[in-house]
Formats: C-alpha cells, structure tokens, sequence
C-alpha cells in the first residue's frame, strides 16, 4: 500500500482511494504483479510511463505518485478535500463528546 495511504489511512479509505488501489493491485496477474511490485521497491515514481506500457500497472503506481506534501500543498485538489475530511471529523468528534452525558 502506498505509504501516504498509510499515514492518512482514514482519509483515503473515506475518499475511496485505498479501495481503488486495492482493486487495482488484485487485478494484476502473476507477471505484472512481479513487475509493480519490483518498481514499487525502488521508490521512484515519477515517470511511470516509462518504466511500463502496461495500463493495469500504471493504474497500481500511480497511486504510488500522491505524496504527503500533496496534501498540504494549497493549490492541490487533495488539500482541499482533506481539509473538508478533517472538518467533517472534527464536527463529528465534538458532535460525539457533546452527546455524552457527565455522571
């Protein structure tokens, strides 16, 4: 799994990016298996379309090309979706300790 998916585990599960890397990773037969996974060991990913001309294991490591700082990054689509994603949690948890009632 993509290590930036790790660090933001619930957000990516929430936004469906998890899931559809998951599918994307289980559609891979054995070869194209052996041939992501050895890209993915190397850690580079920035020109994917060179290293393969396969769509199935593009479509793997291009997940594999998010990274933290796109995150924080003011002028990226995911910013503002995961600032959406952490108001919404935060309203949730203070929706939640409001609900409970002190003995």
């Amino acid at each position: 799994m993509p290590e930036t998916y790790l660090l933001f585990r619930f957000f990516f599960e929430k936004e469906g990016y998890t899931q559809e890397w998951w599918k994307s990773f289980n559609s891979l037969n054995k070869d194209e298996l052996t041939t992501a996974k050895q890209i993915i060991e190397r850690n580079i990913f920035n020109d994917i379309n060179e290293l393969t001309n396969n769509s199935k294991i593009d479509n793997v490591l291009n997940h594999y090309k998010i990274k933290r700082e796109d995150l924080f990054d003011t002028n990226n689509e995911l910013f503002k979706l995961k600032s959406k994603f952490d108001k919404l949690i935060k309203s949730e948890k203070y929706s939640f300790f409001e609900s409970i009632e002190c003995l």
